[in-house]
């Protein structure tokens, strides 16, 4: 895990160098510059996904923490904003997050899916452009909408068979990345994404339990996402 985040660390603060450069080309020769503007826009991007590892709190008929670990996914990201200025702008998105569990300290069998479907306030700070690369950073806040998506987990004496149940906790997103501007309407870009929930719950309906509690819970869900987009602007 630790590898990953450098790899993507390292790779974003090239790609910023780059854009950095190309916008200094651009301050010294402006006539070859995109125009730039306000107004609305509309974005969309997709990407691989890693869930950081995290803790299994709670399962029925078992007790203590166990060790979760997750695939690599897939996430989509669509949504739409308005540019403020040339260097602030404000959007929302809607996320769709994809990871399936690889094991479960301790489980027999772990055949399940988390997905997240986030619902995102940004705030976008960008390089006023002055070229065709425009580098960015930014914040957001909102929830999403955690799903279990289970075939079968079984722990000690206790199984869950297939089934799915949702949790909404809250949600908080960093990230920073480039757009190309191609022209005056349509950019393409790359940005990496931090997406962090709140501790997610969901009911064990389907399970043989051996306890009293029926619910199974998770430590926050931390999402690390390398997104290729497009934004076209109005």
């Amino acid at each position: 895990m630790r590898t990953t985040v450098r790899i993507v660390s390292v790779a974003l603060t090239v790609f910023m160098t780059a854009a950095l450069a190309c916008n200094a080309q651009y301050t010294q020769y402006p006539q070859h510059a995109p125009p730039r503007g306000t107004g609305f826009y509309v974005k969309g991007g997709v990407g691989p996904s890693l869930v950081q590892d995290t803790d299994l709190t709670s399962f029925p008929g078992s007790s203590g923490d166990r060790e979760v670990q997750f695939d690599y996914g897939i996430r989509f990201d669509i949504g739409g904003g308005y540019q403020v200025t040339d260097w602030f702008a404000a959007d929302f998105e809607i996320g769709f997050v994809n990871n399936s569990i690889d094991s479960i300290e301790g489980a027999v069998d772990e055949d399940a899916w988390v997905i997240n479907i986030p619902f995102m306030l940004n705030a976008v700070f960008q390089c006023p452009r002055m070229g065709r690369f425009v580098p960015y950073i930014g914040v957001g806040a909102g929830f999403s909408s955690t799903i279990l998506d289970v075939d079968e987990i079984t722990i000690g004496s206790t199984t869950v068979f297939g089934g799915n149940e949702s949790d909404v906790v809250l949600a908080f997103q960093g990230f920073a990345g480039f757009r190309y501007q191609i022209d005056n309407r349509w950019s393409i870009g790359m940005e990496y994404k931090y997406l962090a929930t709140d501790d997610p719950s969901w009911e064990a309906d389907s399970a043989t339990f051996g306890g009293p509690d029926e619910h199974i819970r998770m430590d926050s869900l931390q999402t690390h996402s390398v997104i290729v987009g497009f934004t076209y602007s109005f």
